[in-house]
């Protein structure tokens, strides 16, 4: 039952509004002296305050600021009581928080539908900031979680290896991986789930879940194949993840699978085009059946040869005329700035595109680059 506090300077018009409010089924309470409306909120709860403008020395609007400058008692919805008819009177009203008026003489029908209008709103302002509070815990909850799945990257003698992750919020769609098998081959997982929020962390502890389960010896094909079956009809419909798995051994073998992702990249050493691995196959989730099989590919890198792997942010930042970044601008700087260390590459691409938005980022952004280190040499000597 919403409980209601009627604050008038005269008592007959207390018990009236009290009366009527008690016929519609609320429970109601009154002042007659202003002075003690706030030691009465201090230990009463009330969803609704009837404050008359006029009561001799103290003014109605006066108390309205006090209440809506409180910090507790301002999200109490205040309707002002008055016998006066003057627009710019109810424009004050308004201008100060007031959610309504009545005018006396009270005309019934006009005081229910006001009343109810006040308090309706005042509900559903409460059930907005109620789902706020638990939208907030639960991404908290799951960027802590989110947090916790991420792996450190491996040392190894034979990359570089650098990462650069712009959660767009605070809950990330992009979701990385490393492992090394004890072959030391160095394994990667990199993919994208769609949206944001706890519904995409939800998508990438799925695929932490499917990994943290894969035998070392699986092919990145067996892999998407593997993570693709685990959240084919487990996902809400609609929402998907792009990914992208891939090995490298000690000697320079890359093996891949596209899943829908943006293409995996090499910047050769030796000043050859830019190569760009297009094929790919369904996105991860989207059905269990393979109408488009995902196929396992292979390359030979050699000495410090550069492997570029991104999410579709780095793309989709847009500029001020919302033009994206797009593949043309990202093979042109790296065309120009191939020859820089990778750490240093992936540093200058990401201003780029910050440049390039003006600062303003509309989507996570995940950037891995690979430099491919031949025997012989240890990562002093560069």
């Amino acid at each position: 039952m919403h409980r209601i506090l009627v604050v008038d300077d005269e008592n007959s018009v207390c018990e009236y509004v009290k009366f009527l409010l008690n016929g519609l089924g609320y429970e109601a309470g009154y002042i007659t002296k202003p002075q003690f409306l706030m030691p009465r909120l201090d230990y009463e709860d009330y969803d609704l305050i009837l404050l008359d403008f006029h009561m001799g020395e103290t003014k109605g609007l006066d108390l309205l600021k006090v209440l809506k400058n409180h910090s507790v008692f301002h999200k109490i919805p205040v309707i002002m009581l008055t016998g006066e008819n003057s627009d710019s009177i109810f424009a004050r009203c308004f201008e100060e928080g007031a959610v309504d008026y009545i005018h006396k003489p009270i005309n019934k029908t006009i005081f229910k539908s006001r009343v109810k209008n006040a308090l309706d709103l005042r509900d559903y302002i409460k059930l907005i900031a109620e789902k706020n509070e638990q939208m907030e815990t639960e991404l908290q909850l799951a960027k802590k979680a989110q947090k916790s799945i991420c792996s450190a990257i491996p040392d190894l003698s034979y990359a570089n290896i650098d990462l650069i992750y712009r959660p767009y919020h605070e809950v990330s769609g992009d979701y990385y991986f490393f492992s090394v098998d004890s072959k030391q081959d160095l394994h990667i997982f990199l993919g994208d789930a769609t949206g944001h929020g706890v519904s995409a962390a939800f998508i990438t502890m799925m695929a932490h879940i499917g990994l943290a389960d894969t035998n070392e010896n699986c092919l990145p094909d067996d892999i998407i194949k593997k993570m693709n079956y685990l959240m084919s009809g487990r996902i809400e419909i609609g929402k998907f993840m792009t990914a992208i798995d891939l090995s490298v051994s000690q000697n320079g073998i890359l093996n891949f699978c596209n899943a829908a992702h943006p293409s995996l990249l090499v910047i050769p050493k030796n000043n050859e085009e830019i190569i760009s691995f297009s094929e790919r196959g369904l996105a991860i989730g989207i059905m269990a059946e393979e109408i488009i099989p995902y196929k396992l590919c292979s390359y030979q890198l050699e000495p410090f040869d550069k492997v570029i792997l991104y999410t579709d942010g780095l793309l989709d930042w847009e500029d001020k005329s919302n033009n994206h970044f797009g593949e043309e601008r990202l093979f042109s700087f790296l065309k120009q700035n191939r020859k820089l260390p990778i750490k240093e590459l992936n540093i200058q691409l990401v201003k780029r595109v910050e440049d390039f938005s003006c600062g303003k980022p509309n989507d996570d952004l995940t950037l891995l680059g690979l430099e491919f280190i031949p025997k012989n040499f240890t990562k002093h000597n560069f």
